[in-house]
């Protein structure tokens, strides 16, 4: 693997961890923002409380509310001054204390339910209440709110409360980034074993796949699409393999034979007349071998490339079959028990010569693997939005081994009897290829030593209406 893989696969992790840490981050502060607001707002409650009781206390008892000496208590110093007034927000009782109390255009905003009140004109903190003694008057208390918060304990409290929480958070960025590291290597492991599955995969190992089980989510997704992506590679790639080594050895015989006469031409074929007949019809036996081999291979890789030309009309499937019958019939030379039954009016839309050579290529085959004298019969009818070709025959049939595989390219289902009939084994993959190029489909029923029934499908050709 690369330093560049290896560095860009760090990068991804950073970023995933940086992202672990900055969401611990957020919930941190959040949580030591809540603590602190919890806390003040609870102190500063708390002060309300004392000194709304302490004021009301004294006002009953008559006694001096506001008391400087340093025995008083924390609430006692830093009320700094008060006013009561009635219902008809006269005033009861003079102001008295430092600093005074605010404008009355001031007091009269204060709505008595909230006790606590802050005038950001004035920067006063006023509590207001109801007199205990007589519940038609309106008290008002000026705190100093500032000082007592700078003076007393609380502050300590959250300063101390602030050193404890930024202790955590290190040592909770440390946790994170240690967990987050460990999380994040782990849900890109797939990514790292793609990566080095990549690089090692060739032609000696196209089996290698990536471990699905340690995946999760869409990693896990994605590595069963990469596995199928990989195995849909191999598969093609053996075939590809196959396929050329099929070429080669279906080139090598004929060469080998081509290059065998020519050496006894070579050496006897200007004295020896018989030897000089022999070797040109051998020859231009291989030749044509050679010749119809390429052809199909260039047919096949046309129709792989989707370059085929198909010179299509209305095609009377009736006649087609009568014409491949007779032709069967004179080229019979096992001379076997041949019958056909055609419908009359069986037309599709299609290329006349290559309907024909599939056709052709199929009643080959039944010739081939039917013994002599026995039956093969050829037969042509309507089957609702579809024709019915039928070539069914009495040979020696096919296994259920072989026939999931009988339209793959070079495929034989014995060596021996391809080896007696000739043939490159290319003709079945070309008549799938021309049926499906017509829209049609091809089935095939076969039993070992009973004979085979092939039925090919095509479209009806659509009339106009008349």
């Amino acid at each position: 693997m690369s330093d560049n893989n290896i560095n860009q696969r760090k990068s991804l992790r950073r970023k995933l961890t940086n992202q672990y840490l900055g969401i611990f981050t957020i919930v941190y502060f959040i949580l030591l923002v809540g603590i602190m607001l919890t806390i003040i707002t609870a102190e500063y409650i708390n002060i309300e409380n004392h000194t709304i009781n302490i004021v009301s206390s004294k006002l009953q008892e008559e006694e001096t509310i506001i008391n400087k000496s340093l025995d008083s208590t924390g609430y006692e110093k830093h009320i700094i001054s008060y006013a009561v007034y009635d219902k008809l927000l006269n005033p009861v009782d003079r102001i008295s204390g430092e600093g005074g109390m605010p404008e009355y255009a001031f007091l009269h905003n204060i709505n008595v339910f909230y006790k606590l009140q802050y005038f950001t004109r004035t920067g006063d903190t006023i509590y207001s209440f109801t007199s205990a003694q007589q519940s038609e008057h309106v008290v008002y208390i000026k705190f100093d709110l500032f000082n007592y918060s700078k003076d007393n304990v609380f502050l300590l409290e959250i300063v101390v409360l602030i050193i404890i929480f930024g202790i955590g958070y290190l040592l909770g960025v440390l946790l994170f980034a240690a967990i987050g590291n460990a999380k994040t290597k782990k849900a890109l492991k797939p990514i790292h074993d793609l990566t080095v599955l990549a690089s090692s995969i060739n032609e000696n190992n196209m089996n290698l796949r990536i471990d699905v089980e340690s995946a999760r989510y869409e990693l896990k997704e994605l590595c069963i699409t990469i596995n199928s992506m990989l195995q849909r590679i191999e598969t093609v790639y053996k075939k590809q393999k196959t396929f050329v080594s099929d070429v080669s050895h279906e080139l090598r015989t004929p060469i080998s034979i081509i290059d065998g006469y020519m050496n006894m031409l070579k050496r006897w074929g200007s004295t020896d007349e018989i030897i000089l007949n022999e070797s040109i019809e051998a020859i231009l036996s291989e030749t044509k071998s050679m010749k119809e081999l390429v052809e199909a291979l260039l047919f096949l890789a046309r129709y792989d490339h989707q370059s085929i030309v198909y010179e299509k009309e209305g095609v009377d499937l009736s006649g087609l079959l009568e014409d491949v019958y007779r032709e069967t019939t004179l080229l019979d030379k096992e001379k076997h028990k041949l019958s056909c039954t055609i419908g009359e009016g069986l037309t599709c839309i299609g290329d006349y010569r290559k309907l024909k050579e599939c056709i052709r290529i199929f009643m080959d085959n039944s010739l081939k693997y039917t013994e002599k004298g026995r039956d093969i019969h050829l037969s042509g009818q309507g089957v609702g939005a579809n024709i019915m070709l039928s070539i069914k025959d009495k040979g020696i049939g096919i296994s259920k081994e072989h026939l999931g595989n009988i339209f793959n390219r070079f495929y034989r289902a014995e060596e021996s009897r391809d080896k007696k009939t000739g043939g490159s084994g290319l003709g079945l993959a070309i008549a799938r290829a021309i049926i499906l190029a017509h829209n049609g489909k091809i089935k095939i029923f076969s039993k070992e030593d009973s004979g085979t029934t092939v039925e090919i499908y095509l479209p009806k050709a659509k009339l106009p209406h008349s």
